[in-house]
């Protein structure tokens, strides 16, 4: 598409199709990267449990960096997924706090 020359592609179609009878008029639809119709509302619990699917056990670090979660966020989805029996909160030998999803 020649977007200089647009505007008078424009004009030649509207007028064949104006001394043809044939209605005029298209139905154009874009969906851009951010519209609402582009993209799915994905839950924090989603997100931690797909972050989990690929290494079941996660540092707070790993699951702020894999998901788009803010700590106080994933703190409060992590509290929900313990209090359902999905997830286990272990100290390592360093004192690092990890996530068991095993």
């Amino acid at each position: 598409m020649d977007l200089f020359t647009l505007a008078n592609q424009v004009d030649v179609y509207n007028a064949l199709f104006q001394k043809t009878g044939q209605p005029q008029g298209q139905n154009i639809v874009v969906n851009l990267p951010g519209s609402a119709l582009s993209q799915e509302k994905v839950t924090p619990e989603k997100q931690i449990l797909t972050a989990a699917e690929k290494t079941p056990v996660l540092t707070m670090r790993q699951i702020i960096t894999q998901t788009n979660l803010e700590l106080d966020e994933a703190e409060a989805t992590l509290k929900k997924l313990a209090d359902k029996g999905l997830v286990k909160e272990v100290l390592d030998l360093n004192g690092v706090i990890k996530y068991d999803f095993s």
